[in-house]
């Protein structure tokens, strides 16, 4: 079983290689670990000054849900027009959770 922490280690280094934010969900959608924490600078504008998180939170779901259907990785454009991916994580056909 993986930890938390070397879950949190793992986000960091890909953030690192690649300059992009991840986030690692279970199953039903629910975040485990971020990396960094909390959403971006532009998604924390959004979302506190425009008042646009629920539908954030909607297009998240719908993504996932879209990975979850297609069986691997979906990309795919936010209601603000920012290009997003999310795959799904199986183990012997079942569904572990998301990277996203």
């Amino acid at each position: 079983m993986i930890h938390k922490e070397e879950i949190e280690d793992l986000l960091r280094a890909l953030y690192e290689a690649s300059g992009f934010r991840l986030s690692l969900h279970d199953a039903t959608a629910g975040e485990i670990a971020a990396y960094p924490a909390g959403p971006s600078p532009f998604c924390l504008c959004v979302h506190e000054r425009c008042g646009l998180h629920a539908r954030c939170l909607l297009g998240d779901a719908e993504a996932l849900e879209e990975a979850k259907a297609r069986g691997g990785i979906y990309i795919y454009r936010c209601h603000m027009g920012l290009f997003e991916a999310v795959s799904p994580i199986y183990q012997e056909n079942e569904l572990l959770g998301f990277l996203m």
